[in-house]
């Protein structure tokens, strides 16, 4: 059974242009990450979508409703499983004040150990095994329909991994932009990346950071 899967990054956040952690703690989003979602949508206008997923963090279900207000999709759901990883201590936090704050903790996190995880937050292997739960779930919920999700950076970048085999220990060797489309199809029982990080041509207002 034929089940396909666009996966998007929510629009860019007031923390994103401060690059700092936000983790499952939400910042707004900008009027540029709003007219981001609002540009997605209407790209994606002659896309016919069964379900439209989202994770229950607020910058990721209102860039969802912004995309939605296109395209009327009438089954809208969130999914915890979505939410990006939980930095704990980390939450508000840039890199160099992490570093200076937590020097301990951040030289763990830093050292591509994919068990490292902060106090109060997880590790990537702890997120890697929630969006293989989202993925191994997804077709047998979903079998044989087209599904818009949107979710954060972090996700986005389990999944590629996921699919693509790339060792979580490896540096990530692409980017991740606000609004950025990935499409996953799963046939055959597997998944396959079928398009990653694809950018809509009517929009020129991205930032390609690191923070989450």
């Amino acid at each position: 059974m034929h089940t396909e899967l666009y996966l998007v990054r929510h629009g860019e956040t007031l923390w994103n242009l401060e690059k700092r952690f936000q983790g499952q703690i939400d910042s707004p989003l900008t009027e540029n990450g709003r007219e981001q979602a609002r540009i997605l949508g209407e790209f994606l206008q002659g896309v016919s979508f069964d379900v439209l997923i989202t994770s229950d963090l607020g910058r990721a279900e209102e860039t969802a409703r912004l995309v939605n207000s296109f395209l009327n999709i009438s089954a809208f759901t969130t999914e915890p499983l979505l939410r990006e990883r939980n930095f704990g201590i980390f939450h508000g936090l840039n890199r160099e004040e992490a570093e200076k704050k937590y020097p301990q903790e951040a030289a763990m996190i830093w050292s591509g150990n994919s068990d490292a995880a902060v106090p109060g937050g997880e590790s990537k292997n702890q997120l890697r095994q929630r969006v293989q739960q989202f993925l191994d779930e997804l077709p047998v919920k979903y079998p044989g329909k087209r599904i818009l999700a949107v979710t954060h950076g972090g996700v986005v970048n389990t999944a590629i991994r996921l699919v693509l085999r790339i060792p979580f220990e490896a540096p990530r060797r692409f980017k991740l932009p606000n609004t950025g489309l990935s499409i996953f199809v799963y046939e055959e029982n597997e998944w396959f990346l079928r398009a990653m990080n694809v950018i809509c041509p009517l929009n020129n207002r991205h930032i390609y950071d690191d923070t989450v």
